[in-house]
């Protein structure tokens, strides 16, 4: 007995030591010992603390999921690119392309859930999504490699990845939003309560809700009902006993009615604040109009929320021509009412948000890079604004105004940044721009020709185009969605079927993807370019929409010719199985048969032609850049007088004076020891030409190998990447 009795003491003990083991070996109770955290859930603070300092994991959220990324140490860790990801919600920093720390919500508020952000900064996020599930597989939950943010809200039922876009009102909210003010009715006789009280009354009583109830100085409750049978049996309750009196309950005829009605009542809002001459939209205290209080759009914290988008839209309808907005007096906190004032009015350049309750520069973020052409802003009667008077705290408001608004100059009645030197800087350092450059006459025929001939064959029968491509030659095509565009497109732009095969080196970072979308030979490209929609190139009949440059490529003795322009989607690809297996459904599934809409869209296209035997042809490189449609004013010359109808004439060469500045003689003297005299000159150009410094003025020599064609090529591509500071002061 007493043997049996030790054996099994043994037998415990051991089996306690194993558990003791198993339990120390998770790192996350080893590491939290303070805070146990649970398998599946983070909130902000917890997710902190694995940042690559305070403890040796790495973990990101994206998109409410969370990473273990700890072996890519060496971006996400300590000095990496990507530091400020670690340990934090990276979403909309991702989604933005930027590691910004203003891009990350700080840790006692609620989760980011990426309002305001465009839809195609959300394909950008689902890139980045795509690119962690590639790289840092999923696996079991002990490894804490996939785990759901689960802090402050939930994210199902949000579409992909739990998030909804609430880039914009959708028209359902506005439909739902006009239906709930479509059938007008007036009560009397409910005066011996409040009209909240007789509401919930003939909701209780009568099982219909009445909404957007208001009354007015004569003692009678407007309010409107969902249907017209509500309507009518609301009436039929008339007499009904509440609170010692006989309601009396009949249709209010005073109203529009119909389904139309908050349009309508909107609409005509619209109308009587906007001032054409002055481009001015008065939005200031709507709360308060006495017309929209009559017709109950602010009855309810539910249909006032709704208010403004709805407007929104409305006003995007009526294509108000706008360049000031009074937004005065409206107690907005944040910018979920009116972020789709952005979208709505781009060019917008005065703005005023005084006397409302902004508390943070933060609430601005979903602006970021959306109003370019802002000029003006009074935020004055705002807590941001006022609880901050030390001079140094608004030099920093100022700062980071000027950073969100790159054109931002007046800043409640004061100037903070010098008009003229900005529009200098903000100058495209070019002539006016011209649709075609041709290196010299041959260039331009053989170019022309080419082209031509090539999109002829390229919207009727590609494969015919295969003998233009030999066994080195290469293909390739990329999406960027982030590209400029036109803001008032209406339906957005599917690329369902190219983003299978974009090679997008931004979005795409393994190098063996990298290299699987490079079509090699003519077998593999005549694969590509079936996976590519057909489409129609309108050259000949619309030539304004394109342009093109073209000069001698010396290193393969052949041409470099590159086409801008934009084309009509006509039919789907002739081979489509790649692309519908890669439509997205929901997280973890993906929809095969959903129907992606052709749309128009903008394209950049780079050959290097170089010369075949017998005078032929040989594509040696095919670059193809797919993008959101993008328009052709970046190449349209501005006429000479308005309302011309003639484009402005190409000045001649001898016309052009030589632009005053600095000589090789004003180059510093350690510069000028490691030039020749050729180069110095080329330098002291392309600083004139640019408006670069000087050593951003080196670098782009010496990337483009000392030859000017070169430099201008180089430039115009980086252009909207260069810091502020690679310019001239």
């Amino acid at each position: 007995m007493i043997t049996t009795i030790l054996i099994i003491g043994l037998i415990l003990l051991i089996v306690r030591t194993v558990v003791n083991d198993v339990r120390s070996s998770n790192p996350l109770e080893q590491q939290e010992k303070d805070e146990t955290v649970l398998v599946g859930k983070f909130t902000p603070q917890t997710l902190a603390k694995y940042n690559g300092s305070d403890n040796p994991r790495i973990f990101i959220a994206v998109k409410g999921r969370v990473f273990d990324v700890t072996q890519g140490k060496t971006f996400y860790g300590p000095g990496g690119p990507y530091a400020n990801f670690a340990g934090r919600d990276a979403s909309r920093g991702l989604a933005l392309n930027s590691f910004e720390e203003s891009c990350l919500t700080p840790l006692d508020q609620p989760i980011d859930d990426l309002h305001g952000l465009t839809k195609e900064e959300l394909e950008s996020l689902d890139n980045w999504e795509d690119h962690f599930e590639n790289k840092y597989k999923v696996t079991p939950p002990t490894q804490v490699q996939l785990i759901s943010l689960t802090n402050f809200m939930s994210y199902r039922g949000r579409g992909r990845g739990g998030f909804r876009n609430t880039t914009g009102p959708r028209q359902g909210d506005i439909d739902q939003f006009a239906a709930a003010n479509s059938f007008p009715v007036q009560i009397t006789g409910w005066t011996g309560a409040t009209v909240e009280e007789c509401v919930k009354f003939i909701s209780r009583k009568c099982r219909i809700s009445v909404l957007n109830a208001t009354s007015d100085a004569a003692g009678v409750m407007h309010g409107y009902v969902k249907s017209q049978k509500d309507a009518d049996d609301l009436v039929n309750w008339s007499g009904v006993k509440f609170a010692g009196q006989s309601l009396r309950i009949s249709k209010d005829f005073s109203g529009q009615g119909g389904t139309n009605t908050a349009i309508e009542a909107i609409t005509m809002f619209l109308q009587s604040r906007y001032n054409p001459g002055m481009k001015m939209l008065n939005l200031a205290s709507v709360s308060q109009d006495p017309n929209l209080r009559a017709k109950g759009f602010f009855g309810s914290v539910n249909t006032g929320s709704k208010f403004f988008p709805a407007l929104m839209k409305v006003a995007s309808d009526l294509k108000l021509d706008v360049e000031t907005i009074d937004l005065s007096g409206n107690d907005l906190s944040d910018l979920s009412a009116i972020s789709t004032m952005a979208p709505t009015f781009p060019k917008l350049r005065n703005l005023s948000l005084q006397n409302n309750n902004f508390k943070s520069l933060k609430v601005f973020d979903p602006w970021k890079h959306k109003l370019s052409f802002l000029r003006e802003i009074i935020l004055t009667q705002n807590p941001m604004i006022d609880n901050h008077t030390n001079p140094a705290d608004r030099a920093s408001i100022n700062a980071e105004l000027m950073r969100l608004f790159p054109r931002l100059i007046v800043l409640n009645g004061d100037i903070i940044r010098n008009e003229q030197t900005l529009v200098a800087n903000l100058t495209f350092p070019f002539e006016a721009p011209e649709p075609m450059f041709f290196s010299d006459d041959d260039i331009r025929n053989m170019s022309t020709n080419f082209i031509t001939n090539f999109y002829n064959l390229w919207d009727s029968n590609r494969n015919e185009l295969l003998v233009l491509y030999q066994n080195e030659s290469q293909f390739s095509m990329q999406v960027d969605s982030a590209h400029p565009h036109i803001t008032d497109s209406a339906q957005g732009t599917d690329f369902g079927y190219y983003l299978p095969n974009s090679r997008n080196l931004a979005r795409v970072s393994s190098a063996k993807i990298r290299q699987s979308r490079v079509a090699t030979g003519p077998a593999n490209i005549a694969k590509f370019f079936a996976q590519l929609p057909r489409t129609r190139h309108e050259l000949i009949q619309k030539p304004h929409l394109y342009s093109m440059e073209s000069f001698r490529f010396p290193q393969l003795n052949g041409i470099m010719m590159t086409l801008h322009g934009t084309f009509e989607e006509t039919a789907a690809p002739d081979i489509t199985d790649q692309a519908n297996g890669a439509v997205p459904k929901n997280r973890f599934h993906y929809q095969k048969n959903k129907k992606i809409a052709l749309s128009p869209k903008s394209f950049d296209r780079t050959f290097i032609v170089i010369p075949g035997p017998n005078g032929s042809m040989i594509v040696a490189s095919d670059l193809l850049l797919i993008r959101p449609p993008g328009g052709n004013e970046a190449w349209t010359p501005t006429p000479s007088t308005p309302g011309s109808a003639t484009p402005t004439p190409t000045p001649t060469p001898t016309q052009t004076p030589t632009p005053s500045g600095p000589t090789p003689a004003d180059l510093p003297a350690e510069i000028k020891a490691n030039l020749n005299p050729v180069q110095q000159e080329l330098l002291v150009k392309v600083l004139l030409e640019t408006k670069l410094n000087l050593q951003y003025g080196i670098l782009l020599c010496e990337q483009s190998s000392w030859d000017y064609q070169q430099c201008t090529v180089n430039f115009k591509n980086s252009v909207g990447s260069l810091p502020r500071e690679a310019y001239q002061v």
